[in-house]
C-alpha cells in the first residue's frame, strides 16, 4: 500500500504483486491505518479499540502479577500446512 506522504488519514493505492510486474492503477480507500504497535503489542491492557461495548478499552489486566514477557522471533515463522492444504481442496 502506498501511503500519503504528510498525511494522518486512511488512503493509498493497494499494490498487488504478481511475477515481473504490478497491477493496481484505480486508487482505492482504505478504511483503516497501518502501524508496527497496537493491541497486539500490548502488554497488560488493550491499547487498542474494544471487541465489545462489554469489553471497554483499555481493559487493564487485573488478579495476577505479569513477571515476564518472551518475544521469540528466531527461526522459521510458523505455517500451518495442514489449514493451507484444507483451504486449496475447498476451492473449486
Amino acid at each position: 500500500m502506498d501511503s500519503v506522504r504528510g498525511a494522518h488519514r486512511a488512503g493509498g493505492r493497494p499494490q498487488h504483486p504478481v511475477p515481473q510486474r504490478w497491477f493496481d492503477e484505480a486508487a482505492k480507500y482504505n478504511p483503516g491505518t497501518f502501524g508496527l504497535a497496537g493491541a497486539s503489542l500490548s502488554i497488560g491492557r488493550n491499547g487498542g479499540s474494544a471487541v465489545s461495548s462489554d469489553y471497554p478499552a483499555p481493559y487493564p489486566f487485573t488478579g495476577g502479577t505479569i513477571t515476564q514477557v518472551v518475544v521469540d522471533i528466531s527461526g522459521e515463522p510458523y505455517e500451518n500446512l495442514e489449514k493451507k492444504l484444507a483451504i486449496a481442496f475447498a476451492k473449486d
